[in-house]
C-alpha cells in the first residue's frame, strides 16, 4: 500500500476529456452534458425507449445506445435536436451547454 509520502495530487482542468487528452474536449464535454440531459428527461417523463425514439425521430436502438452513453457518431447538433423534440427548451451560450 502506498504511503502518504508516495501520494501525488494533481488538479484537474474541470473537463475530464481535456485531462485525458481527447481531441476537441469541449465538444465532447458538451455532447456528454446534452446526452445526460436527454437521459434525465426520458427518465423524468417515464418514457419507454420506444416512445422516446418516436418523439426523437430515431430507432429504439439509437435511444438504447444513447442511454448507455454511446455517443460516437452523434453531433452536438443532433443531440440538441433530440432535446427539442423531447419538448425541452434549449439555449446556447458561449460559456458552454
Amino acid at each position: 500500500m502506498a504511503s502518504q509520502q508516495d501520494t501525488q495530487v494533481i488538479m484537474n482542468s474541470g473537463n475530464v476529456f481535456a485531462d485525458l487528452g481527447v481531441s476537441e474536449p469541449e465538444e465532447e464535454l458538451a455532447k456528454a452534458q446534452l446526452a445526460s440531459h436527454i437521459r434525465l428527461t426520458i427518465k423524468h417523463r417515464r418514457l419507454s425507449q420506444a416512445a422516446a425514439a418516436a418523439l426523437m425521430g430515431v430507432d429504439q436502438v439509437n435511444v438504447s445506445s444513447l442511454m448507455k452513453g454511446r455517443l460516437s457518431g452523434l453531433s452536438s447538433e443532433q443531440l440538441l435536436r433530440y432535446l427539442t423534440r423531447l419538448m425541452q427548451d434549449v439555449v446556447r451560450s458561449s460559456a458552454g451547454v
